[in-house]
């Protein structure tokens, strides 16, 4: 991993040598960020579940090495790229996309964000961590090809994504001796943005589908994802609003990443009955901000998703904050928060509640550009 960093670096850093020579033909600018976590994060005795009644204090005081950055910006004429690395990781590259402008819409291949990445929330504590609670970011980044169509109202993005294939949740006699996966076409993600003064409005959509297979007998299964959500954004002068809602079939088995903090969002798959039982997923929330002035943004903001499935499994969670946005100088900014991750409980099958608890952060998030 270290010597894969430095060779991508290195790379980086031939590319920034060379971009006078190029600066004829070619733009090429450089950016990036280093970000720092310092909370004070206190779990509730439902959050330990260890029948001792404890609950627990800890200092919270580490870089956010996911998403800090380094990257580059290039453009030639009709042809634009991004290169975008973080220090510290299993993944370095954060993004890596070309583009070609033919003139009515904008071709896109590489890794980059999703078109359902919607994540409305400026909450910062514990890295950005809402988005696991109900600010929802559906895969955030991923390989695709993507069109990009601008028109008067807005745009039109449509995405044929990687198709993660992800198996379902296996029962009975568990998952066939010789399972396999069958994947005929990518996933497909779409987001319609429509700007009637003084609103936004962004609406997706997006299906999935492949085929679970018993080797052995041939014998197969379908297993498919979708979603449909909007998010509505309305600015009031220095005032702003922001709302979200979001419905999900089989999260889980799509890839989406906002579920991840919940149980129950596969399809459940009973290879000895056959029988198959599919995941709900809903995930709603606001927020309501106001620009003090130019150095200073406040913002509030709820959110909460739960999933459900077979019998009477129920899982939800969701984040509630007040934070602001401080920027004493241009690339620094410190955003001092205080922010509640509730867990809330789930429910199985046979109807018996556990309840999960919740976390609580106190503190700043601090960056600093360059």
């Amino acid at each position: 991993m270290k010597k894969l960093l430095l060779i991508a670096l290195a790379a980086v850093l031939v590319v920034a040598f060379c971009a006078p020579a190029m600066a004829a033909t070619k733009k090429v600018s450089f950016y990036g960020d280093i970000r720092y976590n310092t909370y004070w994060v206190t779990a509730d005795e439902d959050y330990y579940a260890n029948g001792l009644g404890d609950d627990d204090s800890d200092l919270q005081w580490i870089p956010d090495w996911a998403d800090s950055r380094f990257g580059a910006r290039f453009s030639e004429g009709p042809i634009s790229a991004n290169v975008e690395l973080r220090p510290v990781s299993a993944s370095i590259f954060r993004q890596w996309w070309g583009q070609w402008d033919f003139g009515p819409a904008q071709l896109l291949i590489g890794h980059t964000y999703v078109p359902g990445c919607l994540a409305p929330s400026m909450s910062q504590a514990d890295s950005e961590n809402a988005v696991v609670f109900g600010n929802f970011m559906d895969r955030l980044r991923t390989s695709q090809i993507r069109l990009t169509v601008p028109f008067s109202m807005g745009s039109f993005v449509i995405a044929a994504l990687d198709n993660p294939a992800n198996d379902p949740e296996w029962a009975g006699a568990g998952p066939p001796a010789n399972y396999d996966t069958d994947v005929s076409m990518p996933e497909i993600e779409a987001r319609l943005t429509l700007k009637i003064a003084p609103a936004q409005i962004d609406l997706v959509g997006g299906f999935a589908t492949f085929d679970a297979v018993d080797k052995s007998t041939e014998d197969s299964e379908n297993i498919s994802s979708n979603i449909l959500a909007v998010r509505v954004v309305v600015p009031f002068g220095p005032l702003y609003v922001k709302g979200l809602y979001v419905q999900m079939k089989n999260p889980g088995n799509w890839g989406d990443l906002s579920s991840t903090t919940l149980q129950f969002t596969k399809m459940r798959f009973d290879t000895t009955t056959g029988q198959t039982e599919d995941s709900d997923y809903t995930c709603f929330g606001g927020l309501v901000g106001f620009k003090i002035n130019d150095m200073v943004t406040a913002e509030a903001g709820y959110f909460q998703q739960k999933t459900e499935r077979y019998l009477q499994e129920e899982d939800t969670n969701g984040t509630y904050y007040v934070m602001a946005a401080i920027t004493p100088i241009k690339g620094v900014t410190i955003y001092p928060e205080f922010a509640v991750q509730n867990f809330d409980d789930f429910t199985d099958a046979a109807g018996f509640t556990t309840e999960e608890g919740k976390k609580t952060f106190l503190g700043a998030y601090w960056k600093i550009a360059f």
